[in-house]
């Protein structure tokens, strides 16, 4: 188990994994955008600061601090 540093769009991002197990913790500029994607793993979220407005099979949600989400595989 460790925890790494992740760079890429986050303006903060680290992941904590274990076997069989990845869990993040990031962090996005307001305004934010990012493109449609998918993940071959379920992804989970709650929201600790800000919004998030999350779009799948074409219906937007809006998500605010203390709401989960669940994005299936």
């Amino acid at each position: 188990m460790g925890l790494t540093k992740l760079k890429p769009r986050f303006l903060s991002a680290f992941q904590l994994a274990a076997d069989a197990c990845k869990v993040l913790f990031a962090g996005y500029l307001a305004g934010t955008v990012i493109d449609s994607h998918s993940h071959d793993t379920d992804n989970v979220g709650v929201i600790t600061k800000g919004e998030l407005s999350l779009t799948l099979n074409g219906k937007t949600q809006r998500y605010t601090v203390g709401d989960w989400y669940h994005v299936p595989a």
